[in-house]
């Protein structure tokens, strides 16, 4: 017969939604760091401002990594986590390590040729790193956003989409439901997005789609 669940004390239940989001919020923190710091200063103390992000970054993908361990996250969670809004896993978990080292190298304004601030770029990498583990279809909002190429009406349909099946039909969906249906959003995403963010949107699609 069914033994009823009974959660611990403390919300330790939650602690594995916690262990999962860190690497997000630590660029989510440091990029309001380095926005409060602020990046209008001499070049000396533009480098500092930007060095600094870059080691708060590294250390947030070193976090990520260690999921992938035998003995880390990957490995000791095989169910959605959160009330399934997020997932951990080998594909999930490792596709999300690859964009993120991927966003880290490619938005990244100590490379020559690259422009933008510290705080966009924890952003973005916080973002790559949330796309395959969060079955939130309104982060492609962000990816929109961020992309100054695309169209405004279709990008405007593409959020407002995001929204409705995020806020109205999401919350009665079982986990697997959520997840084919944020990846169906990053599917209408993926063909308005005319930036690199294409790349991000495939893999966390594919990535979403087959850990199910």
């Amino acid at each position: 017969m069914p033994v009823p669940q009974i959660s611990p004390p403390g919300f330790l239940d939650q602690h594995g939604v916690v262990v999962a989001l860190t690497p997000v919020l630590l660029c989510l923190v440091t990029a309001a760091a380095v926005w409060f710091i602020g990046e209008r200063a001499s070049t000396r103390r533009l480098t500092a401002v930007r060095m600094l992000a870059a080691v708060s970054l590294l250390g947030a993908l070193v976090l990520q990594g260690l999921f992938l361990l035998p003995w880390g996250a990957a490995a000791a969670y095989s169910e959605a986590l959160g009330g399934g809004w997020i997932r951990v896993g080998w594909l999930v978990t490792g596709t999300a390590f690859v964009l993120g080292c991927w966003s880290l190298w490619f938005w990244s304004p100590l490379r020559r040729g690259v422009d933008g601030s510290a705080a966009v770029w924890c952003l973005r990498v916080a973002l790559a790193l949330a796309l395959p583990v969060w079955s939130l279809p309104v982060l492609v909002i962000a990816v929109l956003a961020d992309d100054r190429r695309a169209s405004g009406e279709r990008c405007f349909l593409v959020a407002a989409l995001a929204v409705f099946i995020t806020a109205v039909l999401m919350p009665g969906m079982t986990p697997e439901h959520r997840w084919w249906s944020t990846a169906m959003v990053m599917f209408v995403a993926y063909w308005v997005v005319v930036g690199p963010w294409r790349l991000p949107l495939a893999a966390a699609m594919v990535a979403g789609v087959l850990s199910w």
